[in-house]
């Protein structure tokens, strides 16, 4: 009996760290390989990404189809070229060239590994299984979808995507996409959006808000700094025409952008849509639209550092104005008003465009179910986000198309959908391993949970550690204890903090309340523990340690004592 399984190794109940298998009886393919930035307590730590072990040794894997070029689809192929080279990867031109970019910035031997472009309706032949990619409409330029088929058992995979019309990018509907596909048995579709009301392409335009800005708020001589995701193009794009249209030289600050858009001039053969100046000038010109780009883990820092003149390139003036186009994701918050409070002490002129007034071009609630709509799936796996998004997505999709719920299949990372020819799904077997692995600088898996606990600590109020070394007979400090303090005061206070630490260890060790070694350990931490609070609003983790040292002749004198008193009783 032939099946098509489906599975994650990541990307299930969390944003990123996107890797999805399928699988037959004789091959493998995987459909993206990303990363996930930590958002809470980075600590150090550059990126999550999935364990790979699955496809590395896997005589029946074939291939890696990359769906768009963002972090979360392929940030983590040079990671599994490291452990696992002689890998084929699949994508769009566009996809393509910004993937060699990236290995090449890691010295991946280009040896071992084999770049192949795919355009629509290509079909890729693996034994009896087949891949076919068609064109979708994201932030992205060259993003695709993949119908994976044996002929019996037919999915089709989509991750950022949505329907419209934007200028330079593929006009898409979901109603003439599911014609040129076919018939599916399975939608697998990404729901990170599915919070969000209304369709994507409907609120993606900010050429609108550009124009009235520059017409009625921005003088012909003042700037114009707009930040944005570099993985935001098609935002970037419109950025760029409405200059155009406005005469305003553009400035590309931000390396990962300024080759997208070369690439994107490349491949798909466009003029010009703006006259682009180099950064370099950009503090010379009081004409010109800025645009400061990055990655949404990185973006908030850029603009803090140009506002507090620590940028080498740009200076912030009074009378520039910011626009900001990139809405914090979940947990940048903070660093998002951060930074807004930064430039507001250079300039007044500050714009917002959150959420309800620009989306990304990434599927919406609505988006998601008009697809399912469209595509009559027999089932649908909501993929590449939280779990509550999944069982939102999940609901929304029952109650608005004609699919049951008991087909609507939301699943963990490791849990495979099996999908037989006879329409038979198993939804209880679970593939090993499904873990994260940590990214630490170029490091792989190098730095376990201990050390980011230790380093969680360092963050948070630092370690003092205190050895004493006691005599055994009188409980008194032989020596002065050892003190050392990491991450918890300046060069300047360190020796006259030392200095009080160790009058509270001699006042804590001749106090007869504490009998026992371990009472006095115990309150020594909590002594210091509340002393360094109080006096530098850390609160650290304090380690005690005594080393008992035995004085022989003490103890021979004990012994000479209750030999008599043996004696003394015969």
């Amino acid at each position: 009996m032939k099946y098509l399984n489906f599975f994650a190794l990541g990307g299930q109940d969390e944003n990123g760290k996107d890797a999805y298998i399928f699988e037959n009886e004789n091959t493998i393919i995987m459909i993206n390989a990303g990363n996930k930035i930590p958002i809470k307590n980075d600590y150090g730590i550059d990126s999550h990404i999935a364990e790979f072990e699955y496809i590395n040794n896997n005589k029946k894997f074939q291939g890696i189809f990359i769906t768009h070029a963002q972090d979360e689809a392929f940030a983590a192929l040079p990671y599994l070229l490291m452990e696992s080279p002689n890998k084929n990867i699949y994508g769009s031109a566009f996809t393509i060239n910004l993937v060699a970019n990236r290995l090449n910035k890691y010295n991946i031997k280009k040896n071992s590994y084999k770049l192949i472009i795919v355009k629509e309706n290509d079909e890729v032949q693996f034994n009896n299984l087949t891949v076919i990619p068609y064109e979708v409409l994201s932030s992205m330029p060259g993003s695709l979808g993949y119908k994976v088929t044996d002929n019996e058992n037919t999915y089709f995979f989509v991750a950022n995507n949505t329907e419209g019309n934007i200028p330079n990018l593929p006009k898409v509907s979901y109603k003439e996409l599911s014609k040129k596909i076919g018939n599916i048995d399975v939608l697998v579709a990404d729901t990170s959006k599915a919070l969000e009301r209304g369709k994507a392409s409907e609120k993606h335009d900010v050429s609108f808000y550009l124009d009235e800005k520059l017409k009625n708020n921005i003088e012909s001589n003042e700037r114009l700094i707009v930040a944005v995701y570099d993985e935001d193009m098609s935002t970037i794009l419109e950025v760029m025409r409405v200059a155009k249209r406005h005469n305003k030289p553009v400035v590309i600050y931000g390396s990962a952008f300024d080759f997208a858009y070369k690439t994107y001039k490349k491949v798909f053969k466009y003029e010009n849509i703006a006259d682009i100046m180099d950064f370099k000038e950009m503090n010379n010109s009081n004409n010109s639209i800025i645009l400061v780009t990055s990655t949404w883990s990185r973006l908030f820092q850029r603009i803090v550092r140009i506002a507090r003149g620590n940028d080498v390139f740009l200076k912030l003036k009074k009378n520039d104005h910011l626009l900001m186009v990139c809405p914090p994701k979940n947990g940048r918050e903070v660093e998002y008003s951060e930074s807004l409070d930064d430039v507001a002490k250079v300039t007044g002129n500050i714009y917002e465009l959150l959420m309800d007034k620009h989306s990304p071009l990434t599927s919406t609630r609505d988006d998601i179910t008009e697809m399912v709509k469209q595509f009559k799936p027999k089932y649908f796996i909501p993929i590449s986000t939280l779990y509550r998004n999944m069982m939102l997505a999940r609901d929304e999709v029952a109650k608005n198309t004609n699919i049951e719920q008991k087909n609507i299949v939301n699943l963990i990372n490791g849990q495979v959908f099996k999908l037989s020819n006879k329409l038979e799904v198993s939804r209880k077997t679970f593939v090993k391993p499904v873990n994260d692995v940590i990214i630490d600088g170029h490091g792989i898996g190098d730095i376990s949970k201990e050390v980011i606990r230790e380093r969680e600590i360092l963050g948070q109020g630092g370690l003092i550690t205190i050895n004493i070394i006691l005599d055994n007979e009188f409980k008194k400090a032989i020596k002065k204890p050892h003190i050392q303090l990491v991450g918890v005061t300046t060069k300047e206070d360190l020796k006259e903090t030392q200095e009080l630490i160790s009058s509270w260890v001699y006042k804590i060790l001749d106090d007869p309340e504490f009998k026992t070694n371990y009472e006095k350990q115990n309150k020594i931490r909590r002594k210091i523990q509340r002393l360094i609070e109080r006096k530098f609003n850390r609160k650290p983790l304090v380690i005690t340690t005594f080393f008992l040292i035995y004085n022989k002749k003490n103890d021979r004198l004990k012994s000479n004592i209750k030999n008599k008193r043996r004696s003394n009783a015969k």
